[in-house]
């Protein structure tokens, strides 16, 4: 944001921080260039890492997890909505977290056990 003094906060906030949307004519246009940046890499990009994925489904994925963010997630609900098997939901979860557009977080009161100084990992409480 030091390097924008000119720029609202609230538009590099919504806008973000691609020079394309950023500065833009009008909100319009900035908003156009972002459903095409996320449509190019949704349909061009991400096959790229790993098995052919219907681009429409992953991008109304990734939009009900915009939604929900911050709650706990039902696969099965998502699932349903999408009309795909849970075992799908849980794929394309894993590829968004693979490509580092979604953060998995532990279960809210789960118990971290330490294994090493550097990793952590989820004790679901099961022995």
């Amino acid at each position: 944001m030091l390097e924008t003094p000119a720029i609202p906060g609230d538009d590099l906030w919504v806008r973000g921080g691609f020079p394309e949307s950023l500065l833009a004519p009008d909100a319009t246009r900035s908003l156009r260039w972002r459903q095409d940046f996320i449509r190019t890499y949704l349909e061009r990009d991400i096959p790229q890492f790993g098995p052919r994925i219907a681009a429409e489904n992953l991008r109304r994925f990734w939009g009900m997890l915009a939604h929900h963010q911050g709650g706990q997630l039902n696969t099965a609900q998502f699932a349903r909505n999408l009309g795909v098997d849970v075992k799908t939901v849980a794929g394309y979860l894993d590829l968004l977290v693979d490509l580092l557009l979604v953060r998995r977080l532990p279960r809210p009161g789960a118990k971290i056990r330490c294994v090493s100084r550097r990793r952590a990992l989820p004790d679901g409480g099961r022995r």
